[in-house]
């Protein structure tokens, strides 16, 4: 599944991403390459998503 489609990131890389940057939003972001070329829809919804990183790290 992608999660940035703009970028071409897939949640496994998002993932890994994610963990390097240990869930720090900007840090991610920039990683990413998110800028304002991105439609923003993945950006929107970060958070949700280093939350669901940091829950399927836990288990």
């Amino acid at each position: 599944m992608y999660v940035c489609l703009c970028k071409g990131i897939r949640e496994a890389e998002f993932q890994n991403i994610a963990i390097r940057h240990a869930g720090a939003p900007e840090a991610i972001r920039y990683a990413m390459g998110l800028d304002e070329s991105c439609c923003g829809k993945c950006e929107a919804q970060i958070d949700d998503l280093i939350d669901d990183v940091i829950r399927m790290a836990m288990h």
